[in-house]
């Protein structure tokens, strides 16, 4: 199981989703966490992180099976579950 950020595939959603996420979340991080730096890190850390469909077929090509993909918040946050195949 992975629980991680997606790609929103909606633009304008998209939009909104990245000024909330490279603007308010640092704020948010900020005033929770003084001096911390992964409120800015993860935004930007998630520009290359593959997309939902791309994330999937690597798991695949890794080897696991039965790769099931589950977005909440038009995509922004992601889940995939992957069946690692039992060694023989």
């Amino acid at each position: 199981v992975c629980l991680d950020v997606g790609k929103v595939n909606f633009p304008v959603i998209a939009q909104l989703n990245r000024f909330y996420f490279f603007k308010i979340v640092p704020l948010i991080g900020k005033w929770l966490m003084p001096g911390q730096e992964m409120f800015d890190y993860l935004p930007h850390s998630s520009i290359n992180y593959p997309d939902q469909k791309k994330l999937k077929k690597i798991l695949l090509e890794e080897g696991f099976q039965k790769v099931d993909v589950y977005d909440f918040v038009f995509g922004a946050s992601t889940i995939h579950v992957a069946q690692k195949p039992a060694s023989s």
